[in-house]
């Protein structure tokens, strides 16, 4: 417990420094490293188009509120642990191009590098797993 009253916790960076963080920092992902990634932030992210790609590929995937949870991670489909942060997402996949939307490659695999890409409506339309009718 700090001077503050609140609970403090030694946590260790992915770069391997540790910090102490405050425990509702850390629950509410206030507190994502010790600050070796900062350089890396694109101002104004929050704004842009790519994160709301990145934020959306995430519920879909981690909210069970999202409506299209039933689709990905009731599935199962998860987004790497590179992706959890937006910097290294948009460091891999660049900018979205015009007219098209993220998509991935194998519909049965995750969010991921080596099975993403920048897909046309059409694109993605023609990569849908196949509708399943239920029996009466």
């Amino acid at each position: 417990t700090g001077d503050d009253g609140a609970l403090h916790w030694k946590t260790v960076c992915v770069c391997g420094k540790t910090k102490t963080v405050i425990g509702r920092n850390l629950r509410r992902g206030a507190s994502r490293s010790c600050g070796c990634r900062q350089g890396n932030w694109i101002h104004g992210g929050t704004k842009n188009t790519m994160y709301n790609t990145w934020k959306s590929m995430k519920k879909r995937c981690f909210s069970r509120l999202h409506p299209s949870y039933i689709n990905y991670g009731a599935r199962g489909i998860t987004v790497c642990d590179r992706w959890l942060y937006f910097p290294d997402f948009y460091e891999d996949m660049g900018d979205c191009p015009a007219g098209l939307s993220l998509d991935r490659i194998d519909n049965d695999g995750n969010y991921e590098p080596d099975n993403c890409k920048w897909s046309t409506p059409k694109e993605q339309a023609n990569n849908r797993r196949p509708y399943k009718k239920e029996k009466a």
